[in-house]
């Protein structure tokens, strides 16, 4: 009797041993063109992420579908309960039961401890940049591995959508692209993210056989925006209607009166009969019996969109579209007037206006008004700029800037916080965007150095007519017959010896001389004194330097390089194209 129980004991022991081993042991590696011979067991498999998306049905479940690669094939995880997961690339094991549908396999994975991975599995992206043309000559060098591109994107992402798919291009517009990359995106965006806005995108390049092309698989969390960057807003054209279509859910501007109908509606009307688009103004429009759109006549700015409840396409405005509503140049005054309303409500408003001070590079703060000059200014408004640029922005340029109005404490006045800024006069010259600028102002002799003296502070953009000279070793600028003089620093571009005569290295002529004044300290002489910097001569008189004449693509020595009849500098200033004889100021 004693041998039985021992027995029977020994093999409860034995059961509850196989039973808990049979819990607690680990599969093994499964290779996934192995998986067909398992289907309803438990396996775990190993392999590189390709790709994945979060609540893939938009239904509120905690699941993340997340496809896989070992080189023997791919298979999906559905990974419920999940965490957050490590960038594409990165190698995972999942461990779960293998389904099996209707011919469609996939491995069901429950709880954050059913996947998991090591720290040395987790990758890096390596930087590339701008530089798409090295990518497309030997795309082969980044295969697999997860690179992070600079670019444009071609069309608007909208963050409901849970997979979608552009091209990166090497230009903001269409037409002045040179390389075009495929980018499929899994996985919300969290935001809108306009088109032609420029990104940063992490993902794994890789050829689809299926496309015969070059497919960068990207998540919709990894693209990052350069809000330094100003995303082109498209223009509805009354004239081509059928053109609207690839405007979908894209930022766009309508020239239009804005009226209600009977039912209640609110239209945006053309100019021609039956010319009219759905507007659906936001709360912050409807303000107050709606007295700041009803019936007004403006450009309108919202997204262009298919509204659910609606059996046609609208103009959705204001921060309901994920859009900035445009502000003009009266409600800037509004703004001004009652800064109450604006102060810190967190809505994001687009202002135009002319520029009233001179910004450099290195400066973030200036001032934006109605007018282009002091006296036609009625309001002013302080901005604030962030991110850094390459060129001066001249007073008195056309702009557009889109931000926050905020109170500061430091300074006690309010302020425009500008989130992006951008010329509005324009053309196009070899698929290149090229903004217009204002023209220097004049500095004048009669006014002398203490008017000069705010204008140096501001380090504005200047022109003054005299001679050179260069006897004394320092190059400086003399009022003819007088001794009045401003000091220079010339251009490297300028050949000083060339102007003046050889035997009083002074020239014979008096000539217009374009710069940017700005205030030299003069430590031995306990002075400051004024001068102007990149100084060049306006040999033609058109009121372009020569470092513009270069930029602008203009002839230096031609006042009216495309013989159109109108000069160099006022095509600039006016927003035309200076080489185009058929776009005139």
């Amino acid at each position: 009797m004693t041998k039985l129980w021992s027995m029977f004991f020994f093999c409860v022991l034995l059961v509850a041993t196989m039973n808990w081993y049979a819990v607690v042991r680990e599969p093994d590696v499964v290779a996934i063109d192995e998986l067909q011979e398992h289907v309803n067991s438990v396996v775990k498999v190993r392999g590189k992420i390709v790709s994945w998306i979060e609540d893939p049905w938009g239904s509120g479940d905690s699941r993340m579908d997340i496809i896989i690669s070992d080189g023997t094939g791919v298979v999906e995880i559905r990974w419920m309960n999940h965490q957050t997961l490590p960038p594409v690339g990165s190698t995972i094991e999942a461990v779960g039961d293998v389904i099996s549908y209707m011919g469609y396999m996939y491995i069901m994975s429950v709880g954050s401890g059913s996947v998991s991975w090591d720290v040395e599995d987790v990758v890096s992206s390596e930087w590339v940049g701008e530089d798409l043309t090295t990518i497309a000559m030997s795309p082969e060098m980044y295969a697999g591995r997860p690179v992070t591109i600079s670019g444009h994107i071609s069309k608007t992402l909208n963050p409901d959508a849970r997979t979608g798919t552009f091209d990166l291009r090497d230009h903001p517009e269409y037409t002045g692209s040179n390389y075009f990359l495929k980018v499929l995106v899994f996985g919300s965006t969290d935001k809108w993210i306009e088109s032609s806005s420029k990104v940063n995108v992490t993902g794994v390049l890789s050829y689809s056989e299926r496309d015969m092309r070059w497919v960068l698989y990207a998540q919709g969390n990894y693209i990052e925006v350069d809000n330094t960057y100003q995303s082109v807003i498209a223009t509805l054209d009354w004239n081509d209607p059928a053109s609207w279509q690839y405007e979908i859910y894209s930022l766009v501007s309508l020239q239009g009166k804005m009226v209600q109908d009977t039912d209640g509606s609110w239209w945006i009307e053309g100019s021609g009969a039956g010319e009219r688009m759905c507007a659906l103004p936001s709360a912050a429009h409807l303000a107050d019996d709606a007295v700041a759109i009803r019936n007004m006549t403006q450009v309108w700015i919202g997204r262009y969109m298919w509204p659910e409840n609606l059996p046609y396409t609208c103009i959705v405005m204001g921060m309901d579209a994920g859009s900035a509503r445009l502000v003009t140049t009266n409600t800037l005054f509004e703004i001004i007037n009652n800064p109450h309303q604006w102060l810190d409500n967190s809505e994001t408003v687009v202002i135009e206006g002319w520029l009233s001070t001179t910004i450099s590079p290195t400066y973030d703060e200036g001032a934006i008004g109605d007018g282009p000059s002091w006296d036609t200014r009625t309001a002013e408004l302080s901005i604030h700029l962030s991110g850094s640029r390459e060129r001066y922005l001249e007073e008195g340029l056309y702009v557009r800037a889109s931000g926050t109005v905020v109170w500061d404490v430091s300074g006690t006045q309010m302020v425009f916080e500008v989130d992006t800024l951008i010329p509005l006069y324009s053309w196009t010259t070899d698929g290149t965007t090229v903004f217009a600028m204002p023209l220097p102002a004049e500095l004048s002799w009669f006014d002398g150095p203490t008017a000069w003296f705010w204008d140096a502070l501001g380090g504005s953009r200047v022109y003054i007519e005299g001679h050179l000279n260069l006897s004394d070793g320092t190059p400086h600028i003399e009022q003819a017959g007088t001794d009045k003089i401003l000091c220079l620093i010339l251009d490297p571009s300028v050949d000083a010896a060339a102007l003046v005569d050889p035997e009083t290295n002074r020239s014979n002529t008096s000539l217009i001389w374009i710069g940017r004044l700005f205030t030299q300290n003069d430590a031995q002489a306990g002075s400051i004194n004024i001068c102007m910097d990149s100084a060049s001569p306006d040999v033609d008189r058109d009121m372009l330097g020569f470092e513009d004449e270069l930029f602008f693509g203009t002839d230096p020595e031609d006042a009216d390089t495309d013989d159109d009849g109108v000069n160099d500098g006022d095509e600039v200033a006016a927003g035309s194209d200076p080489l185009d004889p058929m776009d005139k100021a």
